[in-house]
C-alpha cells in the first residue's frame, strides 16, 4: 500500500512538473510573438519624416486625413535677394557673391539657373563678367570663376557676401588685403573650396569652379560671420506687371561683338537669354535661364586714370535707366550714396519692389545700345 501511494504521489509530481514546463513555453512564445509583431509594425523617425502616415478609425473605417511632417524651419519671410519663401534663419545667411567669366571660351555657365541676381558690367577689352548671387538656392557646380575688379567689390559689399574669385587686378588685391571682407580667393583656397573642372573641355583660365556648399565650409575655416543683418531688395507678394509699355524683347549691345538678347516667354512669365546669338543654357542640366526681373543701370566707364589696362565705373551717385518684368517695362531712377551703401531703384519716386524670382542688372555705359520693344 505504502508503495502504491509512494508510486501515485511520484506521478502526480510529473504530470504538475510537465504542465507548469508547458505553461511556461507558452507564455514564453508569447512574448516572444508579442515583440516580433511589435518590431514588425515599428515606424522609424526616417520614415515618419519622409512621408505622411495615413490613419484609419477601426470603428468605421473612414480614413483620416495624413499629417505631413515638416522638418524645414518654418517660411515666414520672402527671400532678400529673390522674394521667395524662406525661413528668418536661411534668410540671415551672408549671400555669396562669385566673380563668372563671360568670355567665349567660358561660356556655358554653371549654377546660373539657382542664382537669385546676376550683376552684369564691363571688363577690359568688349567683355563683361557676372557678379553672381547665391542666397536663397544651393548650387552644386558654379563656374567659371574669375579675378576681381574694385567695382565689383563695391557692389558686393552692399550685401556683406562672401566674395569668391580668383585673384584679382593689383587695384583689386590691394583693396581686399587692406578692407574687412570676407574674401574667398581661389589663391589661397584649399583644394575642396575650388579647383580647377578640365572635363568641362575648357582650359585655364576658364574652369575654376566650386559649389555653394565648399564656398560656405572655406568661409566659415576663415572665422567669416555665418550671419548678416544687411538688407536685400523689396519684393511682390505676388507678380504683378510695371504699368508701362511692351517689352517682348530686349536687347542689350555692349560691343558689336558682346550683345544679350532676352525674350519673353509668356507660359512662364520669364526671359530667357540670347548671347551673341546662342540660346543660354545652365551647364549643369542644359536647361534655359529663367529670368523675371531685369534691370538695365545707365552709367559711364572710363580708362583708370593711373593704372593701365582696367576701367572705372561710375556707380556712386544717381541715374537713369529701366525696369522690365512681365514682358512690360518702365523708366526708374537709381542711387548710391558711397561705396559701402546698397543701390536703390525708385519707379516715379517710390522704390521699385521687385517680381519674385531671379533678377539681372546690367550696368550699361554711354556706349551700350539699348532696344526694348
Amino acid at each position: 500500500m505504502k508503495n502504491f501511494i509512494s508510486k501515485s504521489l511520484i506521478i502526480i509530481l510529473i504530470i504538475s512538473m510537465s504542465l507548469s514546463v508547458g505553461c511556461k513555453k507558452s507564455k514564453s512564445d508569447e512574448l516572444e510573438q508579442t515583440n516580433k509583431d511589435k518590431k514588425d509594425n515599428k515606424v522609424t523617425d526616417k520614415q515618419v519624416e519622409s512621408k505622411a502616415i495615413e490613419i484609419i478609425d477601426e470603428t468605421d473605417q473612414t480614413k483620416i486625413e495624413p499629417e505631413v511632417i515638416e522638418s524645414d524651419q518654418e517660411r515666414t519671410e520672402l527671400s532678400k535677394f529673390a522674394g521667395r519663401p524662406i525661413s528668418k534663419e536661411d534668410n540671415a545667411k551672408i549671400p555669396l557673391a562669385v566673380m563668372i567669366d563671360n568670355s567665349p571660351p567660358a561660356r556655358m555657365h554653371a549654377g546660373m539657373r539657382q542664382a537669385d541676381m546676376v550683376f552684369e558690367m564691363r571688363v577690359e577689352g568688349t567683355y563683361t563678367r557676372y557678379l553672381v548671387i547665391f542666397h536663397s538656392q544651393e548650387a552644386d557646380l558654379i563656374g567659371p570663376i574669375r579675378s576681381a575688379r574694385k567695382y565689383y567689390i563695391e557692389r558686393m559689399q552692399e550685401f556683406d557676401a562672401g566674395y569668391a574669385h580668383v585673384g584679382g587686378s593689383g587695384e583689386a588685391t590691394e583693396i581686399l588685403a587692406n578692407g574687412d571682407y570676407n574674401d574667398l580667393d581661389a589663391m589661397f583656397a584649399p583644394a575642396y573650396a575650388m579647383w580647377r573642372y578640365n572635363d568641362t573641355g575648357k582650359v585655364a583660365p576658364h574652369n575654376m569652379y566650386s559649389k555653394t556648399e565648399a564656398l560656405r565650409e572655406f568661409a566659415e575655416s576663415r572665422g567669416y560671420p555665418a550671419t548678416t543683418d544687411k538688407e536685400g531688395y523689396a519684393f511682390n507678394a505676388e507678380a504683378k506687371a510695371p504699368n508701362g509699355e511692351k517689352a517682348e524683347s530686349v536687347e542689350v549691345s555692349y560691343f558689336f561683338d558682346n550683345n544679350s538678347l532676352f525674350t519673353y516667354m509668356p507660359e512662364t512669365q520669364t526671359y530667357n537669354l540670347i548671347k551673341d546669338g546662342v540660346e543660354q543654357v545652365d551647364e549643369n542640366d542644359q536647361q534655359g535661364f529663367e529670368i523675371t526681373n531685369i534691370i538695365i543701370q545707365e552709367s559711364e566707364y572710363h580708362p583708370h586714370p593711373t593704372v593701365e589696362g582696367i576701367l572705372t565705373l561710375d556707380h556712386i551717385g544717381k541715374g537713369t535707366g529701366y525696369y522690365i518684368s512681365q514682358g512690360q517695362y518702365v523708366p526708374l531712377t537709381w542711387e548710391k550714396q558711397d561705396a559701402v551703401s546698397k543701390t536703390k531703384y525708385f519707379v516715379d519716386g517710390e522704390e521699385l519692389k521687385l517680381n519674385p524670382g531671379q533678377t539681372w542688372v546690367l550696368v550699361t555705359g554711354t556706349e551700350t545700345d539699348i532696344t526694348i520693344k
